[in-house]
């Protein structure tokens, strides 16, 4: 009940894998209920296909994914530790970055009304900050990157109107940076 999706190397050389975690365990097979319908009388329309594809069935989203979790590996390939950080929605981490005090990641979750970009960093010891979410309803981050004097560039996109500025499209890029304080540049 664990995806990695992002990965780092902190300034000391250790190996940073970052995904998201379940809390509560799913269903087992054996108690999912089977529904049998009759067959339809209704022509199935055929597509083209003519290298014979096979379309994969849409899997549903796993709102069990409320965890943030980070594995600390070492150089030779050891576990040296599994950090978690609880967010109250569904999470996934899109990247992770190393920084001079340890790493930053950063991903969407979800929210009452839609989605939010998150930002948060982790000591080397594992002590994670608390999140900053940005955007309420269609905001994602998808990429992290070093910039000068300690600051953390974020990538994303958005449909939202941030910090007072008018939207220039349907979905306008973000770029911004994070200060090492923590607060936004």
């Amino acid at each position: 009940n664990e995806i990695a999706t992002a990965a780092t190397i902190d300034a000391r050389g250790g190996i940073w894998v970052l995904g998201s975690s379940a809390t509560a365990t799913l269903p087992s097979p054996s108690a999912t209920a089977t529904v049998t319908s009759a067959p339809s009388t209704t022509p199935t329309p055929i597509a083209l296909n003519p290298d014979s594809v096979q379309v994969e069935p849409a899997l549903p989203l796993r709102q069990d994914l409320t965890n943030v979790i980070a594995w600390k590996v070492s150089r030779s390939g050891n576990l040296l530790g599994t950090f978690t950080l609880a967010m109250s929605r569904p999470v996934l981490v899109r990247a992770a970055i190393g920084t001079s005090s340890g790493i930053a990641f950063a991903g969407i979750t979800s929210t009452t009304s839609g989605s939010a970009g998150f930002y948060a960093t982790s000591d080397l010891s594992g002590v994670m900050s608390k999140p900053m979410n940005l955007g309420r309803t269609d905001t994602e981050i998808n990429a992290l990157a070093k910039m000068a004097k300690n600051t953390v560039g974020i990538f994303g996109a958005s449909s939202e109107s941030m910090s007072g500025t008018q939207l220039m499209g349907q979905r306008d890029g973000i770029i911004s940076s994070v200060l090492d304080t923590g607060k936004l540049g």
